[in-house]
Formats: structure tokens, C-alpha cells, sequence
């Protein structure tokens, strides 16, 4: 009789280890790197909002500074949040005052004059 209960204790506690695993499902997000993010002027198709990114330049900092500094802030904060992609809102300057700055194989619009620039990180999942 004791050998049963053991038995059955055991066979018990494997089920609820089992069971209890099973259901257990964690779901990791997809990891990007900043160098994957790519840059949008228009809604690149099928995509989730992850959110606003923001980056202010310093005073006294050159074009090419506040240009590299722009490119490199707003797709760190993107790829932490898990985005691949930047739909550019640029506060104060219209597409005219942008320059097409070449980095990594791509062409990237970024502000002349603006001393902030704000897009909205994306999650691209199919684009048109």
C-alpha cells in the first residue's frame, strides 16, 4: 500500500512539473541592433507603433556632428525598444531643410538646421 502512494505521489508531482512547464510559455522580443533600423519619410506598410524617440543636439556642434549624432541616437533608442524602423517627424523643419546623408548603404534625411528632431520608433513587419 505504501509503495502505491509513493507511486502515485510521484507520478503526481511529475504531471504538475510537466503541466506546469507546458504552459509556461515565455515570448521573447526579436532583438534589433541598431544598424537594422532603417529610416521612413511615409508608413512603410504593415507596422505596430513602439513609440516617440527623441534626440536634441548639443550647442555648438557642427552639421556633420548633428547629423551623425541624430542617425546614432535615434536608432540606439529604437533598437531598445524594439523597433526596426523610424518614421522621421522633424519638429521645426520641412522636407526642403533636410539633407539626404548617405550611411551603411541607405540614404538618410536628416535636419539642417533643427537643433531636435522626433520620430516615432516602428516595428516594420511587411513593407508595400
Amino acid at each position: 500500500m505504501k509503495i502505491k502512494l509513493n507511486a502515485m505521489l510521484s507520478l503526481s508531482l511529475l504531471l504538475i512539473l510537466l503541466v506546469g512547464c507546458e504552459t509556461q510559455q515565455v515570448t521573447e522580443e526579436e532583438v534589433v541592433r541598431p544598424e537594422e533600423v532603417r529610416f521612413f519619410t511615409h508608413t512603410p506598410g504593415d507596422f505596430v507603433d513602439k513609440g516617440t524617440v527623441t534626440a536634441t543636439s548639443r550647442p555648438k556642434m557642427t552639421v556633420q556632428e548633428k547629423q551623425d549624432y541624430f542617425i546614432q541616437e535615434l536608432t540606439r533608442q529604437a533598437a531598445q525598444m524594439g523597433a526596426n524602423g523610424l518614421l522621421i517627424n522633424y519638429r521645426g523643419a520641412q522636407p526642403s531643410q533636410t539633407v539626404q546623408v548617405y550611411r551603411n548603404g541607405r540614404y538618410i534625411p536628416v535636419p539642417r538646421n533643427t537643433r531636435t528632431v522626433e520620430a516615432r520608433a516602428i516595428l516594420v513587419r511587411r513593407r508595400n
